[in-house]
């Protein structure tokens, strides 16, 4: 379960009984740090939340990756920031009104002010889905760091689905919830590897990076809104692709 969390933005209360954790956010911002946010297989987390725009964000302060094996539940938007990583490992299950995984940083300055700007702190790790994401109607699915992996299931039903690789991002809560991310200095490293189903019916998948790695199926090609399922929008700005059908 997560661990040493300490509430250093807005109000939230964090309440734990066996394997649930309950965390009941009280302003529309709030900020916890933790030592660790890991979750192992039959681990359940609750966030709590005011209203579907409520925001939370988590940073993890400690050296490892976070592992997700286990259930998050949010009615608003949960933000997991951990420099080294972030892991949805086989199995997780998340449904959250919108979830940000990002090894890049953000102040909690730019948080508490609705500014959702994300740069490399540092040598970020990998954010990798083999679970399930799911945001709730309308709402966002954003995986950020230099390298981003999916070979699980997205889904963002007329929302955003956004698989962002780079040094940095921006995200962008208004009107449609439009995604935008800027390459960094090290752009030509980052890569998008989607080997699973991103789907966002009605909505739109952005898949921004240097390279994109993909392996597919027919039927996931069919399922996905990346088939532009009732006109749902795939904007790159990748240079490289390398695309394989199986």
């Amino acid at each position: 379960m997560p661990a040493g969390g300490q509430v250093v933005g807005g109000a939230a209360a964090i309440a734990q009984q066996g394997n649930v954790m309950n965390i009941a956010q009280q302003t529309q911002q709030a900020i916890i740090n933790w030592q660790a946010f890991n979750i192992a297989a039959g681990e359940r987390v609750n966030f709590l939340q005011p209203n579907a725009n409520a925001a939370i964000l988590n940073r993890i302060l400690g050296n490892n990756p976070s592992q997700i094996f286990g259930a998050i539940s949010a009615n608003g938007r949960v933000f997991l920031v951990n420099p080294a990583g972030v892991l949805f490992a086989p199995g997780a299950q998340v449904s959250v009104g919108s979830l940000v995984a990002s090894s890049l940083n953000i102040s909690n300055a730019d948080f508490m002010a609705g500014r959702y700007a994300f740069v490399n702190g540092g040598k970020a790790g990998s954010v990798i889905n083999q679970g399930k994401l799911i945001a709730e109607n309308k709402g966002l699915v954003a995986l950020l760091g230099p390298e981003v992996e999916n070979s699980g299931v997205i889904v963002a039903k007329r929302g955003t689905a956004a698989l962002a690789a780079g040094d940095a991002a921006t995200l962008d809560f208004n009107g449609d919830g439009k995604v935008t991310v800027v390459p960094g200095g090290d752009a030509l490293q980052a890569v998008v590897n989607n080997k699973g189903l991103v789907e966002a019916d009605g909505g739109v998948v952005f898949m921004c990076c240097r390279a994109i790695l993909m392996e597919i199926s027919l039927a996931v090609i069919l399922r996905s809104s990346i088939s532009a399922m009732k006109q749902a929008r795939v904007p790159c700005i990748s240079v490289a692709w390398n695309l394989k059908i199986v």
